[in-house]
């Protein structure tokens, strides 16, 4: 019965799209209910309204076993740098890692506005810091805002400021550009410490498994379709990271790389 309504509505276009509208604005209104219920009950959001949900769900565990892992190791004074924050999920990770170790510090860059690729949510989010009033919420309420500094601001203005090897954990995922995510790997791979980390997200291909001159086309692009693969990538992050390190531990997407006295090697994630 639902497939043959359907059928009769695409046979009748004006009927059809007033049907996908009304199909939108029922979505859009129950994620907002979700929202707004969450923020009621006092709980950190990181659901689909406002792009909240940064972290795909496979590649939480192997962040998590990274921090712990680089914590136990890492001394009181421990320093974690994240580059791009939006609603705090990967921030507050860290953070309650820190809290549960009793030790480090997690400081955090964004300009809590939406990059020229982002998805028009993300842009509709900044509109009247509505998204940095959500990511205040939700470390409050996620019990970790003594573990957590925020700095509002450009990478490119902040990385002008930072002193060499001062970070022992830095994580990358602002804007997925191809020029500015260069820029962000090539500004902070300075700032990481002697067997400290550099890690990101968003690396969902090698090169090897895409298109390379479809890639370089849309380097600038967010996030499309790999004519190859036919599987979504960000061709900016594949393409700049290829070129700084070439080879990097990746795992669901998630990717990681060790500082040496005489480069960088390979992390077991």
């Amino acid at each position: 019965m639902k497939d043959d309504f359907k059928k009769y509505l695409k046979e009748k276009p004006f009927l059809y799209k007033i049907a996908l509208k009304f199909q939108f604005l029922i979505k859009l209104i129950s994620k907002k209910i979700g929202f707004e219920f969450i923020k009621l009950i006092k709980q950190p959001y990181f659901g689909s309204y406002f792009c909240a949900r940064q972290i795909w769900p496979d590649r939480y565990p192997i962040m998590r076993k990274l921090i712990d892992q680089e914590l136990k190791m890492g001394g009181f004074s421990y320093k974690v740098l994240e580059i791009g924050s939006w609603a705090g999920q990967s921030a507050i990770l860290w953070a309650l890692v820190c809290k549960e170790k009793k030790k480090g510090m997690v400081f955090l860059i964004d300009t809590w506005r939406a990059a020229e690729n982002s998805p028009e949510v993300m842009k509709r989010a900044v509109e009247k810091n509505r998204i940095f009033k959500l990511f205040l919420h939700n470390i409050e309420k996620s019990g970790v805002k003594d573990y957590i500094v925020p700095i509002k601001g450009s990478s490119d203005t902040v990385a002008e400021i930072l002193k060499p090897e001062i970070f022992d954990f830095v994580y990358i995922d602002g804007d997925h550009a191809y020029t500015q995510f260069k820029r962000d790997l090539l500004n902070y791979i300075k700032v990481v410490k002697v067997n400290g980390i550099l890690c990101g997200d968003d690396l969902e291909l090698h090169p090897n498994e895409i298109d390379i001159l479809n890639a370089k086309e849309h380097c600038e692009d967010d996030f499309i379709l790999d004519p190859k693969s036919k599987k979504y990538f960000h061709p900016g992050i594949v393409l700049a990271i290829n070129e700084v390190f070439g080879d990097v531990s990746m795992k669901n997407g998630f990717w990681a790389m060790r500082k040496t006295k005489d480069g960088w090697e390979a992390v077991n994630l």
